[in-house]
């Protein structure tokens, strides 16, 4: 077996070349030969940044190249092959730091789109993606979400959190990026959970619990339904029509209060603004900097989901309708019909997602704000989908019917796993930086933790 192993340098100028090279030489071992494809375990992907060639090559021939081949003497072809069997966060973070050459080969728009094209045949994205798209983000996240979860047990660790929770867990959120987890349960009580404690899979019951860093006990005074953040600043809606803000620096402090006419359903949260959807058919906005509340009536039953961006606020309703309020003209820009209604949205590139309370997914296309229908897909719920997350990499979806579903982020959403770890429905999930945690109605919390996860680094363990 003969390996070559990518060193991550910076990019260097021409000048540094000669000294860059020396820092490149291939072990001794290092040979290259041609070999048939169908017997070469190139196949698969490598593990860490070693790539390990077919253990058939000419002995000879490796000597007389042994000692003098460098990476950057190579055709460009052939480098080209050689990242084929790299993971693309090895190609994007070291790789093409090597050199100016290196870099101009794979750190580039085309290079990265032939790569997608190549190892994903379906549509991607699933509309025209915006001016500002990242390629080679979107490249590692797929590649990381099929690596990791195709293969759950081996790359994920994974537990059920119970340590202080009385009743089921109707909202899960993750915040300063996947580290602190904040659930509300049914016994009205609000608690974060530090996941970077966790000590592995043989923890004790007393390591588990001193992952707890605060439980509110009296945060609300009815079931905690929706839970958001803006910095370190947890946002919680509940039945008991509040919407409370707390101060996850200061001991999980009340931070402030803000009063609804009807019980909060969803929230989506801004710098400067949170917007609620409730039980009385009226949409909330709330003015974080002077505590100004007002109310807005986009539908004629209960609205039960909403998003937003920039330039749109979305909700759902129980009168099977999705409204698209335009902020800039404060007036509703577009209103749609549907055959059932609406339990969860996802707004983001384009690209509007939701699950309705058949189980079904629903993609619209929002490029110039049109929101043209796309298609509806049966991802294989059989009952409602009660929670939707959209990133580059992957579709998460969770359902009354107890499962999870990670999807490929296409216009054909097909499966990359199914998982069933909870015994009752599942009310929320959420997913960020590689940590995917859901709401179970059992007295628990799902959690799923990477085995190695390094955001910036090209290191796969």
């Amino acid at each position: 077996m003969h390996r070559i192993t990518v060193l991550s340098l910076p990019v260097m100028s021409t000048k540094d070349d000669n000294q860059n090279k020396e820092k490149l030489k291939c072990n001794k071992n290092f040979g290259i030969h041609e070999c048939d494809a169908s017997k070469c375990h190139l196949n698969n992907p490598v593990e860490n940044e070693t790539l390990e060639y077919c253990p058939d090559s000419n002995k000879e021939e490796m000597s007389e190249l042994s000692g003098s081949l460098t990476l950057d003497q190579l055709d460009d072809d052939v480098l080209f092959h050689i990242a084929t069997f790299l993971e693309a966060r090895v190609v994007k973070y070291a790789l093409s730091q090597v050199c100016k050459r290196f870099q101009e080969m794979f750190d580039n728009e085309t290079y990265w789109k032939m790569r997608m094209t190549v190892r994903f045949s379906k549509k991607y994205p699933a509309v025209p993606c915006p001016p500002n798209f990242q390629w080679d983000d979107a490249c590692v996240a797929r590649e990381d979400m099929h690596r990791v979860w195709s293969n759950i047990d081996q790359s994920t660790h994974n537990f059920m959190y119970s340590c202080n929770i009385y009743g089921g867990v109707d909202a899960v959120h993750l915040m300063q990026g996947g580290e602190i987890l904040v659930a509300g349960d049914r016994n009205r009580s609000l608690n974060l959970i530090d996941l970077t404690k966790y000590p592995g899979n043989q923890a004790s019951e007393e390591q588990i619990k001193e992952m707890l860093v605060h439980s509110n006990k009296t945060a609300h005074e009815g079931w905690i339904w929706s839970i958001t953040s803006v910095d370190k600043k947890v946002i919680t809606g509940c039945w008991d029509n509040q919407i409370r803000m707390f101060d996850a620096e200061v001991g999980c402090s009340l931070a402030s209060s803000f009063k609804c006419k009807a019980p909060v359903l969803s929230l989506y949260a801004e710098d400067n603004e949170i917007v609620a959807s409730c039980f009385d058919k009226k949409v909330y906005f709330i003015d974080r900097r002077t505590s100004a509340v007002r109310s807005r009536v986009f539908h004629t039953k209960p609205v039960l989901c909403v998003t937003g961006s920039d330039h749109f606020i979305i909700s759902g309703s129980e009168d099977k309708s999705i409204s698209i309020f335009e902020r800039r003209a404060g007036k509703i820009f577009m209103m749609f019909k549907l055959d059932k209604y609406p339990l969860c949205l996802s707004y983001s590139n384009n690209q509007l997602w939701f699950g309705d309370v058949s189980g079904n997914l629903h993609l619209h296309d929002g490029t110039e704000d049109v929101f043209q229908y796309i298609g509806t897909y049966n991802v294989g719920h059989t009952e409602k989908m009660t929670g939707l997350i959209t990133t580059p990499g992957a579709i998460f979806t969770c359902s009354g019917d107890k499962s999870i579903k990670v999807l490929d982020p296409t216009r054909e959403p097909t499966s990359i796993a199914s998982i069933n770890v909870h015994k009752k429905e599942i009310a929320k999930i959420d997913y960020k930086n590689g940590v995917l945690v859901s709401a179970g109605g059992e007295d628990c919390i799902g959690v799923w933790l990477p085995k190695s996860f390094q955001k910036e680094s090209y290191v796969l363990v």
